[in-house]
Parts: C-alpha cells; structure tokens; sequence
C-alpha cells in the first residue's frame, strides 16, 4: 500500500513538472491587427510619447532624410513618425524578426508564406499591400516567407511633408 502510495506521489510531481516545462515553452504572439496596431499601440493615433510610454527609451532612431524618422526597438518593432508633424503621430509599424507577431487573421511572422496572406487578405491593392497592412518576403527553400509585416493606416501609407 505505501508502495503503491509513494508512486502515485512520484508520478504526479513528474506530470506537473512536466505540464509546467511544456507551458515555459508555449509561444507568446502579439496580435498585429490590420490598419489598428498592436499592443495597444494604434496607427495614426497614438505617438512617439505613447510608444515610449510602452516599450521605453532602449531604441534607436534612424531619420529617413527630412520624411519620417524610425523608432527601431531591439525586440524587432518599428515605429515611423514624419518629422514635421508637431504631435509625432505613429503612422507606419513594421514587424521583423525576433518580434514574435501573429496578424489577427493568423499568420505568422518568418512563418507563414506569401500564398497564405493571398488566401487570408484576398486580393492585394499592388504586391503585398492590402487593406491597412503589408507584407514583405524573402524566399527560404523555395518558399516566400514572410519576414516583415508592415501595418498602415487603414487609407494607406501616410504621405508626409518634407
């Protein structure tokens, strides 16, 4: 009986040690939404301060001539600003490796093929440009994965003044 006892003991500690290793492993996606934003941070609302707010001021900025200026974050976020506007307005937030992103509508970044956003997303405006984000692509073993998600505004890419 006490065998019998002690084993059942063993085998439970076993099974929730193992339950828990299996949950440090599962993956975190953020949620990339089409024309929105991710993580609370929305295109053409929110701003450089809410971005800092969020993710703090461990990033680089890299300016795109007198247009835009990129917030590039180690975690693989972007976020683009033109440089004339007074309210810094997130108007660009590209996605790349090691962000772990998944769009809402399920696919995944550095995962998920370019025959996958087609089927998903539909018919592109031109390339991979749809309705309030696009995709970009490199070719891995005769597959076009997609490596960087970009999410626009809902009308498009924000022209800025220069």
């Amino acid at each position: 009986m006490k065998k019998t006892i002690l084993s059942l003991t063993i085998l439970l500690i076993a099974g929730f040690s193992l339950t828990a290793e299996a949950q440090k492993r599962k993956v975190v996606y953020k949620i990339a939404k089409a024309g929105v934003g991710i993580d609370g941070i929305r295109v053409g609302i929110s701003t450089r301060a809410d971005v800092i707010r969020k993710y703090g001021r461990d990033f680089t900025t890299k300016k795109h001539g007198r247009y835009s200026a990129q917030m590039r974050y180690k975690n693989g976020m972007s976020f683009y600003y033109c440089q004339k506007d007074r309210k810094q307005e997130i108007f660009d937030i590209e996605l790349r490796s090691p962000a772990r992103v998944k769009t809402a509508k399920g696919l995944v970044l550095s995962k998920s093929t370019v025959s996958e956003a087609r089927k998903k997303y539909g018919k592109p405006r031109t390339g991979l440009q749809f309705r309030g984000i696009e995709f970009y692509y490199n070719t891995y073993r005769g597959r076009k994965v997609i490596t960087v998600i970009d999410i626009v505004e809902k009308n498009g890419m924000r022209e800025c003044r220069e």
